[in-house]
């Protein structure tokens, strides 16, 4: 994590397997592998988040759990 001023900038990476619905697109499970770095911005305000933006690949999530075919 890193820190100036209001804001907070947190880099990761997510790693699991996808053996569950994800509701918010409604993808049945694959059961197949996922790692996925991703960068975080956070604007504090008063000790507490205002905002927040998450960024991560959005192709490589989709080619990982098979949705999207890279040969194509």
């Amino acid at each position: 994590r890193w820190a100036a001023g209001d804001y907070v900038v947190r880099r990761g990476n997510l790693e699991g397997t996808h053996d569950g619905l994800l509701k918010v697109q409604r993808l049945k499970k694959t059961g197949k592998k996922l790692s996925l770095p991703y960068i975080e911005i956070m604007k504090m305000k008063g000790g507490k988040i205002a905002e927040n933006w998450l960024f991560y690949n959005g192709i490589a999530f989709a080619t990982q759990l098979g949705f999207l075919d890279p040969k194509k």
